[in-house]
């Protein structure tokens, strides 16, 4: 079995991109400042010294040549079985790796880079990388959330809210995460590890920023137009 701290690393970056957002149609490649939503992503993998290609993951043609424009390579459509609402995104990746692996191209580790987080910084996803191939079997991104989820409500049959999570009172000084699109790396599964996961917590409320809604292009926006990405040294052009 190949020891993966003894050879070259080969870094795939997979960004995946469907077609049929429902809740902001178009939203992969909506104008952000003048550039495509999805550019801010793939200028941030094509700049990162450890990852080796950038692929983008798509049925949508629009999107395929976007993504070609702004230098990711999208050598093949994601079948419409692997885009609906209901679609798994672990069955999208398998897809790029299944295809790849018949025109002869294996990557050592590879890594998921939702296009809906445009403030990434380069120097964090090199760090990122660099800590999962020393040696972790899986390296995740993780942001705190504003709201404990103890404070949610939902409906019931009866249409009486209620509260989500019936656990009592939570201690006031717990901290809750969830996860983040930010980046998902993953060792091949023919390596031996070290180590089994690395977390990492995406502090910077800038870099952080997750596109879903037209209020969050909004404060995108925002950022840009006030200096708060630049000045960070994470334009990249």
């Amino acid at each position: 079995m190949p020891d993966n701290r003894k050879r070259a690393r080969e870094v795939l970056a997979i960004i995946p991109a469907r077609g049929g957002s429902k809740g902001l149609p178009g939203k992969n490649i909506r104008p952000l400042c003048g550039r495509p939503l999805i550019d801010y992503t793939i200028s941030v993998a094509l700049a990162a010294k450890n990852i080796s290609r950038v692929i983008v993951s798509t049925d949508d043609e629009q999107i395929a040549q976007i993504a070609k424009e702004c230098g990711a390579e999208v050598p093949f459509l994601r079948p419409a079985e692997l885009s609906g609402d209901n679609a798994i995104i672990s069955h999208a990746i398998s897809h790029v790796i299944s295809g790849l692996y018949k025109e002869g191209y294996v990557s050592d580790a590879r890594v998921i880079m939702y296009p809906t987080h445009p403030f990434r910084s380069v120097d964090t996803v090199e760090g990122l990388i660099d800590i999962l191939l020393s040696g972790y079997k899986e390296v995740t991104t993780y942001i705190k959330v504003s709201n404990p989820p103890f404070s949610f409500l939902s409906r019931s049959e009866n249409g009486v809210l209620c509260q989500l999570l019936d656990h009592g009172t939570p201690p006031k000084n717990n901290i809750y995460f969830k996860g983040s699109g930010y980046l998902y790396g993953v060792f091949h599964k023919n390596y031996q590890c070290l180590y089994d996961k690395y977390v990492h917590t995406i502090t910077d409320p800038v870099e952080a920023v997750d596109i879903d809604t037209l209020e969050d292009f909004f404060l995108a926006e925002e950022i840009i137009e006030n200096g708060l990405y630049a000045q960070r040294g994470k334009e990249m052009k």
